[in-house]
């Protein structure tokens, strides 16, 4: 934890009990904790945007895949019409 020792800690503790009172305490433990829920929910709505687009990219990925199995079936199970050639054509 930061490289501090418990007497380091209590003196800090000490410290700020002295600088605030004993009253502001919980405020500041509440606000503190507040402070830290809401960057939380912050940084889990940034990332929350990244994993629907790479979704969304995906699955666009698989109806381009899609599509292109589709078109390559259908070309080869359609009969290739030839046109006729001129020496074919009968009078």
């Amino acid at each position: 934890m930061l490289g501090l020792r418990p007497e380091e800690l209590i003196i800090i503790l000490i410290i700020v009990l002295l600088i605030f009172g004993a009253r502001k305490l919980p405020e500041i433990g509440r606000s503190l904790g507040q402070g830290i829920t809401q960057f939380r929910k912050g940084i889990s709505e940034l990332q929350e945007p990244e994993e629907e687009k790479k979704s969304l990219d995906a699955a666009k990925n698989d109806q381009q895949t899609l599509a292109s199995d589709i078109a390559s079936k259908k070309a080869t199970a359609a009969p290739q019409e030839v046109a006729p050639s001129e020496g074919d054509k009968q009078p």
